[in-house]
């Protein structure tokens, strides 16, 4: 029950904007893939929401999306 606590007090600071995939979102994502099968879905998904979105950087710490977008993504590496 703990855990559960902490996830939801988490959520509730982290997350300001859920972004709903559309059918331009899905497209963007499957171009995305389709251009490098090595992409997983997931990953394209979020390159695509983010660009879909308009925004201006795409935040990650997993040293795969630079490649995927490098125009977009700026990569992040905690302490």
């Amino acid at each position: 029950m703990e855990a559960e606590k902490a996830l939801a007090e988490f959520r509730a600071a982290a997350i300001d904007h859920v972004i709903a995939v559309d059918e331009g979102t899905a497209e963007t994502a499957a171009q995305i893939r389709a251009e490098d099968l090595t992409v997983r879905m997931p990953d394209a998904l979020i390159v695509a929401t983010a660009r879909e979105a308009g925004a201006d950087v795409l935040l990650t710490a997993d040293p795969k999306f630079p490649a995927i977008a490098s125009d977009l993504v700026e990569l992040v590496c905690p302490n």
